[in-house]
């Protein structure tokens, strides 16, 4: 009798229409309450005169408490298969080992700059990893030249990604000057590529982040960034490939927020191109929110960055191993990356499909970065697009003057680096930086206040 109730029981649950009208009769059991009513609920049990007393005040804007402030839900692709990468370059110090101890700690992507060499990658299986090669606009064809070179050796397919990006190049190298002919150089170098799984649009645009930029400015000057590119393409009808490299700091909220809203402008940008497309996020991590003394406590902050990384749906991930220990180079680069995979294996965060969807207050910060953002991009453009822009020098000014305000707080201790500014076991003597510019964006070190 009672196996048969069961099997009853377990039919009507696979009916739709008895999961709706159960749940109708659950939510029915409830009373309706306004926004108004959890308001007065609020300040009743926290004992505070207004709901404005416990709205966050943040860098972007205010957080509200009561999910009735924001009601837009935004959703975002999530990649469960995300790699974890560690960046080589191919120099006099670059050693065959690195890579492969690298690869045998956990990595299954990595990224190499400067002219690759078979002798550097050997026994290195392109085949079931991502390889990424990064060329710089000093050298382009001596290194494209030998990665073809390279690339005609090894006869098994290479999946990842080519990357070329002479505005990012002319952004940070202030004696580089941009060129018009170096788009032309791009415009062919990606159409020749013909091998669609290294075919890519490569953005830069942890320049940005590293260079202090908002997070509203660090999206909107990578979407202007990338918008250049995409208006230089005749061919739009095959799907293009798009990696935007971001800088990922510690403030975890606007972190997460930031990943999901340059994701979906990124998709407005394109759709309105009329463009096919397929969008990869890359982090790294934020220089200045890094110690560059008591390194070991750079564990937890690099932990919380691979964190955001995942909720905020990254599919590329690159933790530095300088970052932890320069002196033991085989520790640091198991610790670095083993971060995310622990959160992968043992955490699980790479499970759940988009879990901050409906987060209300992720989703308030995501919504007023992206309005914010794409109204700032609209303003490059209307301005004459990213390279107009820059060469007025206005978003430098404004990094700079956003450096300066950040480490006059680091001198003043109304920021925290802990092990740095504060409680820290040695006596740190901070001082003023020099010669900060405005004429090029410039990677905030702490360094400089030693």
């Amino acid at each position: 009798m009672k196996s048969n109730f069961f099997n009853i029981l377990f039919a009507l649950n696979k009916s739709n229409n008895f999961v709706q009208k159960t749940v109708m009769v659950v939510w029915d059991e409830f009373d309706s309450c306004s926004i108004d009513d959890w308001k007065n609920k609020i300040i009743k049990d926290l004992k505070i005169d207004s709901v404005d007393d416990i709205t966050w005040q943040s860098s972007i804007g205010p957080i509200y408490p009561v999910a009735g402030h924001f009601s837009e839900v935004n959703s975002v692709h999530n990649q469960s298969n995300l790699c974890i990468n560690a960046n080589f370059e191919m120099n006099n110090t670059f050693s065959n080992s690195d890579v492969l101890y690298a690869l045998k700690c956990g990595a299954n992507s990595i990224t190499l700059s400067g002219s690759v060499q078979k002798d550097f990658l050997k026994d290195v299986m392109h085949e079931i990893i991502s390889t990424h090669v990064e060329f710089s606009s000093e050298n382009f064809q001596e290194e494209y030249n030998c990665w073809k070179e390279y690339k005609n050796y090894y006869s098994k397919e290479i999946y990842g990604s080519l990357r070329f990006d002479p505005i990012g190049d002319s952004t940070s190298n202030l004696d580089q000057l941009f060129s018009r002919d170096s788009l032309k150089t791009w415009l062919n170098f990606y159409h020749n590529n013909d091998n669609y799984s290294t075919k890519t649009i490569f953005v830069d645009g942890s320049i940005y982040g590293n260079s202090f930029a908002t997070p509203v400015q660090e999206i909107a000057y990578t979407l202007s960034h990338l918008n250049e590119y995409i208006e230089l393409l005749k061919n739009k009808k095959s799907t293009h490939k798009i990696i935007v490299k971001l800088a990922v700091g510690n403030s975890y909220f606007i972190e997460i927020a930031k990943l999901r809203a340059i994701r979906q402008l990124i998709s407005i940008v394109c759709d309105h191109h009329k463009l096919k497309y397929s969008i990869q996020i890359e982090t790294i991590a934020n220089n200045s929110r890094l110690s560059p003394n008591e390194k070991e406590l750079n564990l937890l902050r690099l932990t919380t960055f691979s964190m955001a990384s995942f909720i905020g749906s990254a599919d590329i991930l690159t933790i530095s191993p300088d970052s932890l220990n320069s002196a033991d180079s085989e520790k640091s680069t198991r610790l670095a990356i083993n971060i995310p995979i622990i959160l992968r294996e043992e955490s699980h965060f790479s499970k759940v499909k988009d879990p901050c969807r409906g987060a209300y207050a992720i989703e308030q910060i995501t919504s007023l970065i992206k309005n914010e953002s794409f109204k700032l991009f609209k303003e490059i453009e209307n301005f004459g697009g990213w390279v107009k822009y820059k060469q007025s020098l206005a978003p430098q000014k404004n990094c700079s003057k956003n450096t300066e305000e950040f480490l006059e707080s680091i001198l003043d201790k109304k920021e925290t680096i802990i092990g740095f500014n504060k409680y820290s076991l040695n006596d740190i003597k901070l001082k003023k930086p020099v010669g900060l510019t405005t004429k090029k964006f410039s990677s905030v070190n702490l360094e400089s206040l030693l």
